[in-house]
């Protein structure tokens, strides 16, 4: 069985030796082996210690400052997990969140876009019984920062159990010092989750493979420069796409309008639509903008708008446990004003997906709608999860719907926005998720008849 305990320093035990005192309540609940010395083992460190057996009726282990070091755990009063196995009390789960971390001299540090929600990881991670470590590819696997009592302090690390992937850039990605991390996550046998970002068209490729999600799919192409006119002489209104862009960011809008091609884009320094006389001119413009990097092209599909503005629907979507997945939480998404994406990063609002659906169709067509929305988000989380290179335990779901009410899957992101305001007070439902997806899968693990009781072993 697991138990939430928490751990205190105490200082009548300081010594050369590692000590930690347990209460009887807590031994005989944990099975714990009356012993003169007991492993303690957080995250992938393992130390030896003299065990004293309390009377003490509540769930608080006392370790010296000697153990505390030779753990890497910061001296603060924390909340774990705990279970035993053969001689071996286990602490954990031990999460790192892998970022990049802005220093500033003097000044406490910014993890940028994700700040926040890093403060709200640590503290319902401590509501829970978990430790939330911010690293960067330059201080992993050694050092992090952990939110002490007086807010976010570099602190020695241990090795974790769990790290959560949440660079913000592909170059960061694919660079020595993250491959470096890949390596020895590996060889720690570390769940390494949202492993890296998606592809557009490697998603378009795994899901067009199943039958039951090709209605749901708009018609995509590579972008190809000779494939272009063809396409829009057929459909008169094209979507262009970073094959590995985020949040908006460089996406071509291409349609044809009173015989004149028009142009806009998410990166414009205005809002206009540049016209062009011919297909063939616009490619040339198009190309440029591109600055050779691969695009997608596609179909663009008769959404429903409100006020002229585009409207999609973001579903947050979260892993349970090492197999099932979840809907988290769900919004809808209206452009801002001049803006051809719905994306909160290019000015977008937010509203309540039924509310919105409601507006456009009858209530209870509009509830048959945002099911089958759900449903689609689903199924497209688990067929990603199965068929894309990495591990993923989060994902953003985009899907629009047209004015017929037939759902249509826009995108899919595995590093889903963090930058939407909370209040200070309230835990966001994305924060929750991770956190016990880490401590199901966590106690999952505490419960195999492995030779060490390593959570990591049968990982996949």
């Amino acid at each position: 069985m697991t138990l939430q305990i928490s751990i205190q320093k105490s200082n009548p035990f300081d010594g050369d030796k590692p000590i930690i005192q347990v209460p009887l309540c807590i031994s005989e609940q944990l099975n714990i082996t009356v012993d003169d010395t007991i492993q303690v083992k957080v995250g992938r460190k393992i130390v030896t210690a003299e065990l004293i057996i309390s009377q003490d009726e509540n769930n608080i282990l006392h370790m010296n400052q000697r153990l505390y070091q030779e753990l890497f755990l910061p001296l603060e009063i924390i909340h774990l997990q705990a279970y035993y196995h053969e001689n071996r009390l286990c602490l954990g789960p031990v999460i790192a969140v892998l970022t990049e971390i802005r220093p500033h001299k003097n000044q406490p540090p910014s993890f940028g876009s994700i700040h926040n929600y890093c403060g709200e990881l640590h503290h319902y991670s401590q509501k829970t019984g978990a430790v939330v470590y911010i690293t960067s590819l330059s201080k992993y696997p050694n050092k992090g920062f952990f939110c002490m009592e007086n807010g976010w302090a570099e602190t020695k690390m241990p090795h974790p159990d769990f790290i959560y992937n949440r660079i913000h850039s592909r170059k960061n990605e694919n660079s020595k010092l993250f491959k470096k991390a890949i390596t020895e996550y590996k060889e720690d046998n570390t769940i390494f989750f949202n492993s890296c970002f998606v592809s557009k068209w490697e998603v378009h490729e795994q899901l067009e493979k199943v039958s039951q999600l090709q209605a749901f799919l708009p018609k995509t192409s590579l972008f190809d420069p000779i494939l272009f006119p063809v396409w829009m002489n057929q459909h008169k209104d094209l979507f262009l796409k970073p094959v590995n862009g985020s949040q908006g960011h460089g996406i071509i809008h291409v349609f044809l309008e009173n015989n004149v091609i028009f142009i806009e884009r998410t990166n414009s320094p205005t809002p206009s639509k540049h016209p062009f006389k011919s297909v063939s001119l616009a490619a040339v413009s198009i190309q440029k903008w591109m600055m050779k990097k691969s695009y997608i092209m596609q179909e663009t599909i008769p959404l429903i708008t409100d006020e002229n503005k585009k409207i999609d629907f973001r579903f947050l979507c979260h892993k349970i446990n090492l197999h099932e997945w979840k809907i988290t939480s769900a919004v809808a998404r209206i452009s801002g004003d001049d803006q051809f994406v719905s994306n909160i990063a290019q000015g977008g609002v937010l509203a309540k997906p039924l509310e919105i659906l409601s507006n456009h169709f009858a209530r209870e067509k509009a509830v048959l709608i945002y099911k089958l929305m759900k449903d689609l988000a689903l199924e497209v989380s688990n067929i990603i999860g199965q068929s894309i290179d990495g591990f993923f335990a989060e994902l953003g779901i985009d899907i629009g719907v047209d004015v017929k009410g037939n759902p249509w899957l826009i995108e899919v992101n595995s590093k889903p926005s963090k930058q939407i305001d909370s209040n200070e007070k309230q835990i966001r439902p994305s924060t929750k998720a991770i956190i016990h997806y880490c401590m199901n899968v966590w106690k999952e693990r505490s419960h195999l008849d492995d030779n060490n009781g390593d959570i990591n072993t049968h990982s996949t």
